[in-house]
């Protein structure tokens, strides 16, 4: 702060504005924020165009990490159209890399892709080695992540023959752990440990002692997969020692929750393991690691039929993720009122601009006016005259534009109010009604699976668990559809297998399958592929599937494959039942508000809502949902995604 106060009020004091804001960055962040923006100002005012640009990427990188990546985007998008101006070609390419960066954490591949080749093409133009090894390093991960594994190999392996031309540093270290975590998801243990263990042999600088603990987690992993306990042991042991000494409080939470499930044979040193990692994590305040460790202490006294204590660790777990979702949706709007102010800041900008070009016209007016005097008087008079009026109506206008004004801020301070209204019921609706059911049925399922009830009450409990979940799947799509027609719906893209999905929704109805007799078939060919977002995807098929066993009768048939219609680009899905059918009239209002849901053969009843969201979501991701039915013989829904 000295430093502050004693530095001129020239470019320099940018700097120490930096250096201050880096200092809080992990101390408090909303103080960094305040420093940076105080810099940002001082840049503008005394016209330091590079100073503001740096600046402006340091409060990116800050926004992204408070979770306000779409602040953050703009403040890059800000630095990279400075940049421009100035041609400072090299702090382009950077601004395109962190513009990646911000596209792969907000799900974009596409647009990740498309930023990442720009760095390259200019990085590659200045022949900066390290940048461009970096670059592709960027990139293997991104395919990496895309589950694209072999390509990822292929970006990592360029990265490693540009870097082996410079001295090594940090970077060799980094690229050696992701092409070792690459080598795991293609389940070449041996090849992942030959890098990592070579990593390991040149990380013994104390500089690289984060990265080291990184590659000997990761060789411990290999090993645990080859079945080799007592070496994953081992290694996860060392990373311990060094981040212990080193005061790496959070490496030190992992490598005790992974250790507690390497050496599960001792169960009391898992359970102290487990316990030392829970209450560093709670020092830390790092709540979505205390989360994962109270998962993993469920698991483990589930495994030690401790079922109290089992429930105890989940309603843990399921508080601090509901406290989680709250502080995320705040930081959500936050960085949505962050953006909503940027542009009235820039109406306000180009508002100025108007009254300025306004302000230089009447300017012009006035000079050619006085000219007008010397050569004719009454020209003067006439001029007077107009203006007069021409005032007059500029008042009344805005006089008119005060009464908008305030109008506009009764209506926009109406909408704030029904706005918490909103947020008020689907705060009350997905925490205090959803939670209590969600330990419900963890404590049914409890009873039901582990034979702590007397065997005459089993069928009344499983009837019980399955109306609870059907009450848990009808409070889901309510908060689907209402926030889908608040927020619009939120897309991620990507490309998968559908197989396991589909057998995943199988075996999830294959209970009420069991109970009315109903054969489920999945005749989707093994290796079907889409480019679409998987959790749209997972929903659609299990409304379909669930719609179909409801109407359905005993002993009926359900299948679910690919359907005999030929779309380019598309593949084409249909699930088909022997079920009670539909009039024409039903399928004309099916996919509306205004639809009624019926009841099932077995007197299931619904809301209607599911097959409304079944649509949307496929729509959103270019495709088509549609039915045929006839009555007293069944339907047969059609749906369609990308191809990937």
């Amino acid at each position: 702060m000295n430093a502050l106060r004693n530095s001129k009020p020239d470019t320099g004091r940018i700097r120490v504005y930096a250096q201050i804001a880096t200092y809080y960055e992990t101390i408090n962040q909303d103080s960094a924020a305040y420093f940076l923006s105080q810099g940002i100002a001082f840049a503008v005012s005394v016209n330091d165009k590079k100073g503001e640009a740096k600046l402006l990427e340091a409060m990116g990188q800050l926004d992204i990490s408070r979770g306000m990546s779409n602040k953050g985007r703009q403040d890059y998008l800000a630095a990279l159209e400075i940049n421009k101006a100035l041609n400072d070609t090299a702090a382009m390419g950077s601004d395109y890399g962190r513009l990646g960066f911000v596209s792969v954490s907000k799900g974009d591949y596409t647009e990740a892709t498309s930023y990442y080749l720009k760095a390259l093409k200019i990085f590659e133009s200045l022949n900066d080695k390290k940048r461009i090894a970096g670059i592709y390093i960027s990139l293997g991960m991104l395919t990496s992540e895309m589950e694209h594994s072999n390509k990822a190999l292929t970006y990592l392996f360029k990265a490693r023959d540009i870097l082996s031309t410079l001295p090594f540093s940090m970077y060799n270290l980094q690229l050696m752990n992701d092409i070792g975590l690459v080598y795991n998801d293609l389940k070449k243990y041996d090849s992942a440990l030959y890098i990592l263990n070579e990593g390991i042999t040149k990380s013994t600088d104390p500089e690289y002692a984060l990265v080291r603990t990184q590659l000997m987690t990761n060789a411990a992993t290999s090993l645990y997969r080859k079945g080799d306990r007592v070496g994953a042991a081992k290694y996860l042991t060392e990373s311990l020692e060094l981040a212990e000494k080193m005061n790496f409080k959070t490496t030190v939470c992992y490598d005790l929750v992974n250790l507690s499930e390497v050496r599960n044979d001792d169960p009391e040193r898992s359970l102290a393991e487990l316990k030392r990692a829970l209450a560093i994590s709670q020092e830390l305040g790092q709540k979505k690691l205390e989360m994962g460790i109270y998962e993993n202490m469920a698991d483990f006294y589930k495994r030690q039929k401790r079922f109290e204590d089992a429930l105890y660790a989940t309603e843990k777990r399921d508080l601090i993720k509901d406290s989680l979702l709250s502080k995320q949706q705040s930081v959500e709007v936050a960085d949505l009122e962050s953006t909503y102010e940027l542009e009235r800041s820039n109406d306000k900008i180009n508002t100025l601009t108007l009254i300025n070009a306004r302000d230089q016209f009447k300017t012009k007016l006035v000079i050619a006016i006085a000219a007008g005097i010397a050569l004719l008087l009454v020209v003067v008079g006439f001029s007077y005259r107009r203006t007069a009026i021409l005032n007059k109506q500029l008042i009344a206008k805005q006089q008119d534009l005060q009464k908008l004004n305030i109008l506009t801020n009764k209506q926009k301070e109406e909408l704030r109010e029904l706005n918490a209204v909103k947020d008020k019921m689907f705060s009350v609706i997905g925490h205090d009604l959803r939670s209590p059911l969600g330990n419900i049925i963890g404590m049914l399922q409890v009873m039901e699976d582990e034979r702590v009830i007397n065997e005459e009450y089993r069928p009344f409990i499983s009837e019980l668990r399955q109306n609870t979940l059907g009450s848990l799947d009808t409070l889901d799509k309510l908060l689907y559809w209402g926030k889908n027609s608040f927020k619009g719906i939120f897309i991620q893209q990507q490309v998968f297998a559908v197989n396991a999905v589909v057998q995943s929704n199988i075996s999830l109805l294959a209970s009420a399958a069991q109970q009315k007799h109903i054969t489920v078939t999945d005749a989707i060919p093994a290796g079907v592929q889409i480019f679409a977002d998987v959790s749209h995807f997972d929903f659609v098929t299990r409304n379909l599937l669930s719609n179909a066993l409801k109407f359905t009768p005993d002993g009926g048939k359900i299948n679910i494959g690919l359907a005999g219609i030929e779309k380019p680009g598309f593949v084409l899905f249909a699930v088909q039942d022997t079920g009670v059918g539909m009039s024409q009239e039903e399928q004309d209002h099916l996919f509306s508000l205004d639809n009624t849901s019926k009841i099932g053969t077995q007197e299931e009843v619904g809301t209607g809502i599911g097959l409304l969201l079944c649509k949307e979501f496929v729509e959103k991701n270019g495709g088509e949902l549609w039915v045929t039915s006839k009555q007293g013989e069944g339907s047969t829904f059609f749906f369609s995604f990308k191809t990937a």
